[in-house]
């Protein structure tokens, strides 16, 4: 039983020994493999993560863009100022550097406006439709659409 004890014993002296001798080759080597994955397991997620956000920039030009471009036919339409043709599709620019040069183009910027016939009603009806179409930055077609009416009251009641 002695004999025993004496194999699996504990011996201070040879563990502290060990401890001063530092690491050897393969735990270093391991040591180091380990940062490396973890090192770009985190540069791909950041990556990952500015890509997207810059997704959703781009998401948010086209969406201000349409919007603007609604807004404008809404007050176009209200004015009785009707814009002709009554439908027209091309090519805008969404972001400009700062040497005025386009560099994120919006494919489509659609619009279509015609009169809804409301019968013996005293508004008249327009519908508005505006769309865009742009390419992120992932190589994805995108595509937002508005679709609205806008009433303008006959003025004589």
């Amino acid at each position: 039983m002695q004999n025993y004890l004496k194999v699996f014993s504990f011996n201070k002296k040879k563990y502290i020994k060990n401890l001063e001798q530092g690491f050897n080759l393969v735990e270093l080597m391991l040591g180091i493999l380990i940062t490396i994955f973890v090192a770009a397991a985190i540069m791909n997620g950041v990556s990952q993560a500015k890509s997207s956000l810059r997704s959703l920039q781009l998401k948010e030009l086209a969406f201000n863009h349409i919007q603007g471009l609604t807004e404008k036919m809404k007050g176009r339409v209200s004015a009785g100022r009707l814009p002709s043709p009554a439908s027209k599709c091309e090519e805008e620019c969404l972001e400009y550097n700062q040497d005025d040069e386009c560099i994120i183009f919006a494919k489509e910027v659609c619009y279509d406006i015609s009169r809804i016939n409301t019968g013996g009603s005293i508004a008249r009806r327009f519908k508005i439709d505006t769309r865009i179409e742009w390419v992120d930055n992932f190589g994805i077609d995108q595509e937002l659409e508005f679709k609205t009416i806008q009433l303008i009251m006959n003025k004589a009641f």
